[in-house]
């Protein structure tokens, strides 16, 4: 579960209350999964993360962003439209607990020698779409001919 790992470290180094509260911020993976396509090794994990923020007593909207912020780096194929689901118990006036679930997937790339041995396992990086120069199909095309647009 290398992303939620990251998604972890990521909050602790840009939520102020997080980082001087370490014990503060929980995560687990849920409704995890295992998906294989093929007749190699190769999979891929499909989990919900599952944030849990306890007495934050910062700005929620704050986290969200920094969350929504991660997503859109790490889980692209993912994030349009986002879709992350929340929970919060509001415990008084100061402080919530918070729980933030996210969607996830993770890709392993397994690879064998020329014998059949497994000689490496590998987490590839996620394809990345530049969100600044993106820009959708102006025509579709069917059967190579463009229609609409």
């Amino acid at each position: 579960m290398n992303k939620l790992k990251n998604l972890r470290e990521h909050l602790l180094a840009n939520v102020p209350e997080l980082k001087q509260s370490p014990e503060c911020l929980l995560t687990f993976a849920d409704k995890g999964k295992v998906v294989s396509n093929s007749l190699s090794l190769c999979f891929e994990y499909q989990y919900t993360a599952n944030v849990i923020i306890t007495d934050f007593t910062g700005d929620a909207d704050k986290v969200m962003v920094v969350v929504l912020a991660w997503y859109q780096q790490h889980q692209q194929d993912k994030c349009f439209p986002a879709n992350i689901e929340f929970e919060a118990d509001i415990l008084n006036n100061k402080a919530v607990d918070l729980s933030i679930k996210i969607l996830l997937t993770e890709r392993v790339v397994v690879a064998k020698d020329t014998n059949g041995q497994i000689e490496s396992i590998t987490h590839p990086p996620e394809p990345m779409l530049d969100i600044e120069t993106f820009a959708w199909p102006a025509d579709l095309f069917i059967n190579g001919e463009a229609n609409g647009g």
